[in-house]
Formats: C-alpha cells, structure tokens, sequence
C-alpha cells in the first residue's frame, strides 16, 4: 500500500464499539445527509450496513 501525507484510513485501525451488533439505526430519506450519516456509521462506527 502506498502511503502519503494524510492518509490517516490506511494506518488506524480503531477496536470495534461495545455492543454495536446489537444496536440499530433508523435514517429517513436518500437525502445526502442520510447518505453521508450512514457512511459515516458504517465506516467509523463498524456497523453492518444492512
């Protein structure tokens, strides 16, 4: 993997949450927010995305 300045993705390796199997979110809409939102929970969170 090639690294440059800024690419904090390619060395943290964050633990996954407590409990996060057993925890659900709800986002209204397709909207960019709910877009966004659940990229984020997905990415940094550690949920499934389905």
């Amino acid at each position: 993997m090639y690294y440059t300045n800024g690419n904090y993705e390619a060395f943290a390796h964050p633990r996954k949450p407590a409990g996060v199997n057993k925890k659900q979110a709800f986002l209204a809409g397709g909207g960019l927010a709910s877009l966004a939102a659940a990229a984020f929970l997905i990415r940094d969170g550690q949920m499934e995305g389905s």
